[in-house]
């Protein structure tokens, strides 16, 4: 749904401009009404953007409120409804607030409406409507409203999540933190967490090392992984170790401190400090003018 062409959403504008007979929406819940009588607003009006508009309700503040009540689960519904919301928005500096009906919206659309500046939000859902009247951040307000969406999503969602966390992890490594913020437009923290579980249990997934704050850091067994900013001490030496003995292996002969500096992107000091201290382990041996790694007796 996100990926819609510009024309597309120009056809939907011209569609719909300057409707002559105006016909009476499905009315919102009763609890919806309520909230929104107290603004004073009217219904079904038609405002005047850079077109002429039929709004579910519009008050004109201050400030002004925008709300268009979608029903139909049909794309096009989403985007006829949309296109209202974002030119009254525009020409009104409003709050423009989509409010859907059960099964009428999905995760893509509150995705779509966050990044325009559109509040999304469940009919019946007072506690969300008050706060998006009262402007509440639109992120704050749509979250909660993705967070309901996904706790009523099918089983499949497990399986789709376990496959968004190990699509991630086989690029970079991550904490819980970052996977959760990566993932939450499709699924809900407690869903990403207990599936990033159930991958550790399986050893699909583990704790690679730690940051400079403590958190941990996870990935794959096999996976190879670039140096990050914030890693720990501890962490950041191990990850060099790994790489230097990887170059010297790939390398089949000698390479000299100077060429792993340059390879690994690192300074002279730094790579003839870790150098040193796998020699100290037994793991590489100075032979010529340069490093190789150490034969086993």
């Amino acid at each position: 749904m996100i990926a819609v062409t510009m024309s597309y959403l120009l056809n939907c504008h011209k569609s719909l401009i300057v409707k002559k007979s105006y016909v009476t929406p499905m009315a919102l819940s009763t609890a919806s009404q309520e909230i929104l009588r107290g603004l004073g607003g009217k219904w079904d009006h038609p405002v005047i953007a850079s077109k002429t508009w039929i709004l579910t309700f519009f008050s004109e503040g201050p400030p002004p409120v925008a709300v268009a009540h979608l029903r139909g689960k049909r794309v096009r519904a989403f985007y006829e409804e949309f296109v209202k919301l974002l030119d009254v928005k525009k020409s009104w500096d409003a709050r423009a607030l989509l409010v859907s009906a059960p099964g009428a919206l999905n995760a893509e659309g509150v995705q779509l409406a966050t990044n325009s500046g559109v509040y999304a939000i469940l009919d019946g859902d007072k506690e969300n409507l008050e706060a998006a009247l009262g402007g509440k951040d639109i992120s704050d307000v749509n979250r909660a409203t993705q967070a309901i969406l996904l706790g009523k999503r099918s089983r499949s969602a497990s399986r789709e999540c376990r496959g968004g966390v190990l699509e991630l992890l086989s690029s970079r490594w991550m904490t819980l933190r970052e996977l959760t913020e990566q993932l939450q437009w499709r699924f809900d923290a407690r869903t990403v967490k207990r599936q990033v579980r159930s991958l550790q249990r399986e050893e699909r997934v583990c704790l690679r090392g730690r940051t400079i704050s403590g958190e941990g850091l996870l990935g794959t067994p096999a996976g190879h992984y670039r140096m990050r900013s914030d890693l720990s001490t501890p962490t950041a030496r191990n990850l060099l170790s790994t790489e230097i003995l990887a170059l010297l292996e790939g390398g089949g002969g000698t390479i000299d401190y100077r060429e792993i500096s340059g390879r690994l992107g690192i300074r002279t000091h730094v790579a003839t400090a870790s150098l040193r201290r796998l020699a100290k382990e037994g793991a590489v041996e100075r032979h010529g003018g340069g490093w190789r790694r150490r034969k086993k007796e």
